[in-house]
């Protein structure tokens, strides 16, 4: 096989491939698992309540108008490390990171996605984790879901940014549409309880109590009848119910 067949990059080409080779496979299978599921069940969610996808965007832009903030202040120092020119007053302002203008720069990670990898990490405990790290990256399902509404899947230290930036005021909206999700579906909500009116036996409440208690009268009734030269048997529970009386 030709490094041309393998999309590598070779040294006497007269340019580099820079794209990650595709897997090339006519069918990807999918596995049926509970974490296939689980994605499908995040994308139903998103489009009950597709305003937890807009609530994650707003935090997004929160998020980088801080970080422009931050780079402005940095500018500001470094220029501050150089002398004035004389005569010349340049009155300065100070403008809030809420004020500031987002203009185009590169393309960040889309807030679909963003809810996405939040909600992995509750499924799996950890983002940050390398078995977390491992599980998702060779993960087919994760792949296919991501591929299928032609997302790519982002670098680690951005998803661990981005999912760190969204607020507790969007993570309760999205606590709150789940539940909402769930009444939806008409399980049960427990407002009803069937109570079945079968006579049972007191007893069967605290079994463990009454065995310690019919073994610890029996005992003492064999002890008793030891002590009057008779020979009984094992005492059945209704015969020890008898003596109690």
């Amino acid at each position: 096989m030709s490094l041309k067949e393998l999309n590598m990059p070779a040294c006497a080409a007269p340019r580099k491939t820079t794209e990650i080779p595709w897997s090339g496979n006519l069918i990807s299978p999918v596995p049926a698992t509970d974490f296939r599921d689980y994605l499908d069940e995040l994308d139903e969610l998103v489009g009950f309540a597709p305003e937890i996808v807009g609530e994650i965007e707003k935090d997004l832009d929160s998020h980088a108008r801080k970080k422009k903030h931050l780079r402005l202040e940095d500018r500001k120092f470094f220029e501050s490390r150089t002398g004035e020119l004389p005569k010349l007053d340049i009155a300065e302002r100070n403008i809030p990171a809420e004020e500031l203008d987002l203009a185009v720069g590169r393309p960040r990670m889309p807030g679909y996605t963003v809810f996405v990898f939040m909600m992995l990490r509750g499924f799996l405990g950890s983002l940050s984790s390398k078995p977390a790290r491992r599980f998702l990256l060779e993960s087919m399902s994760l792949d296919c879901f991501l591929r299928c509404r032609e997302l790519k899947m982002p670098g680690w230290t951005t998803i661990l940014e981005n999912v760190d930036a969204v607020s507790p005021a969007t993570r309760e909206l999205i606590l709150d549409r789940q539940i909402e999700f769930v009444f939806k579906e008409g399980l049960d909500d427990f407002e009803e309880l069937t109570i079945d009116s079968t006579a049972v036996k007191a007893n069967s409440c605290w079994p463990t109590d009454g065995k310690i208690l019919t073994g610890l009268l029996g005992a003492r009734a064999s002890s008793w009848a030891a002590t009057q030269g008779l020979r009984i048997g094992r005492l059945s529970q209704g015969m020890v119910a008898a003596l109690a009386r």
